[in-house]
Parts: C-alpha cells; sequence; structure tokens
C-alpha cells in the first residue's frame, strides 16, 4: 500500500485502487460533489478523470476510484519547446472543453459559485485569521485588491471551473502526453481565470502563454492571473488557521511575503 500526502484527506494506493478518506466536512462535500457530477462530465471531457465510488463506511465516508495511469506533471523547467508546447495545448483543450459545459447540463445539481458572497466571506476570515499576521501595508493591499474584484464580477465570465487545476492533479506519461485530470472537489461556477491562474501558479507565464492556439479567450485572463496567485497563498494560510494545520498556515503566509 502506497500512501500519498494530502491536504484534505487520507490517501491510498491499493494495488491500483485509490481510496480516499476525508478528513472534514468541506472535504466530505467535495467527494460527494465529484461522485456525483463527474459521470455528467465525462463523455463532454476530452482528457481522462476517475470513476468514483462512494462508500459509507459507519458514520464516515470514503472514495473508491482505479488510478489513472501517470505522474504529476510537477515542472515543465526542463522540457524541450516542443513537449512544453504539445503539454500546453492539450491543456487548453480540457479547459475549454471544461469551460464550454452549459449550466443546463448541471441545471438538477448544486455547485458552489465564487460569487459576491464568496468573496465576502473570505475576506472576512481573511481579516479574522491572516491580516493580524502579516504588515498592515500587505492586509490593506490584499482588501483593497479583494473589494475591487468583488465590484467586478458582473463584467466577468462565469463558467464550470476545475477549481484547484494546479500541478499535484495533471497526470502525464512523462514523455509527451496528459494522461488525466483528476480532484474535481473545489468544481464549481466561477472565472475561467481561476483556473488559468491554477497553471500560471504551477507552470509559470510562458507556459500559460502557449495555451493560445486551444484557448483563445485566454489574453482576456491574462491580467487576472497575479490577482488569483496571492489570493491562492491567501486561502492556503486560512485553511491552516481554521483546521490548525500549522504547515499549511506558514506556506500561506510565507508565500503571500514572497508574492504582495
Amino acid at each position: 500500500m502506497k500512501i500519498i500526502d494530502s491536504q484534505n484527506s487520507d490517501v491510498a494506493i491499493l494495488g491500483n485502487i485509490v481510496i480516499r478518506r476525508p478528513r472534514h466536512a468541506e472535504a466530505i462535500a467535495g467527494v460527494c460533489r465529484e461522485a456525483t457530477v463527474l459521470p455528467l462530465l465525462r463523455d463532454r471531457l476530452i482528457l481522462p478523470v476517475p470513476h468514483m465510488q462512494l462508500v459509507e463506511v459507519g458514520d464516515e465516508i470514503i472514495t473508491l476510484h482505479q488510478q489513472l495511469p501517470g505522474e504529476p506533471l510537477c515542472s515543465v523547467q526542463n522540457l524541450n519547446d516542443s513537449i512544453e508546447e504539445r503539454l500546453a495545448t492539450q491543456l487548453g483543450s480540457f479547459l475549454k472543453s471544461l469551460h464550454e459545459i452549459e449550466p443546463v447540463v448541471l441545471s438538477n445539481i448544486d455547485l458552489p459559485q465564487i460569487d459576491r458572497r464568496w468573496w465576502t466571506n473570505l475576506l472576512n476570515k481573511a481579516e479574522r485569521f491572516v491580516f493580524p499576521k502579516v504588515a498592515s501595508t500587505t492586509a490593506e493591499l490584499l482588501r483593497s485588491q479583494i473589494q475591487s474584484h468583488i465590484e467586478q464580477l458582473p463584467s466577468l465570465p462565469c463558467v464550470l471551473r476545475h477549481g484547484d487545476f494546479g500541478s499535484s492533479n495533471i497526470l502525464w506519461d512523462g514523455e509527451k502526453n496528459i494522461t488525466g485530470i483528476v480532484d474535481f472537489g473545489s468544481l464549481g461556477w466561477g472565472d475561467p481565470g481561476w483556473d488559468i491562474a491554477g497553471l500560471f501558479v504551477s507552470y509559470g507565464s510562458s507556459f500559460v502563454e502557449r495555451l493560445t492556439s486551444t484557448y483563445p479567450a485566454i489574453d482576456s485572463l491574462l491580467e487576472r492571473l497575479p490577482f488569483y496567485e496571492s489570493k491562492f497563498a491567501l486561502m492556503e494560510a486560512i485553511f491552516g488557521a481554521e483546521h490548525s494545520d500549522r504547515e499549511a498556515l506558514n506556506s500561506g503566509l510565507d508565500m503571500l511575503k514572497q508574492i504582495v
């Protein structure tokens, strides 16, 4: 049995079966959402996603799914241009297929929406858990950025986005192909720039610019990527504070110091 480090769940791989035990209420909601939604999306997406099964064990819920082939695409730093271009093309095509899914497909499913209420709640948590731990100038900048973003929300596109589209959830074969996308626990409605920002944080701006051929709308999203980068760090720190996870708290605070 192989044990995998994960922030929200206890994860083990037994043979080719991935077993996940969510650690808290938010994670439980996430895996239930995955198990409900992925069967409706699978045939509409151009890359493999898990076939999940929910199992109740006493008062707990665990998920089972067959392990997708490949390993996380941790970095593109040492790849040649042609391979990097190929991977970006595949990821751009995947995001396009996801972001173009019409709401009617999921009309009977209640999914989270990253709206004014969500951002206001994030700001309130930041005021409580994070801003007292950072420089006043940093707190004021983050506060101002979030308030400005809230005012811009009505003019931003709203699509079905993955919500955690970073290196740990993107699998590849170690050569030139993406083999699957995992962890849809944060799936919901929001700005497509959120997912693009996950690639920006993981692989850098030059990689993101390579998505243009298969994701033509990328240019209109680029200016919001630094905003999301700092908010991902803020969310990491808030998560650590809420769940008494000192490692996550310190990681988020350290990232904020580097970014803001």
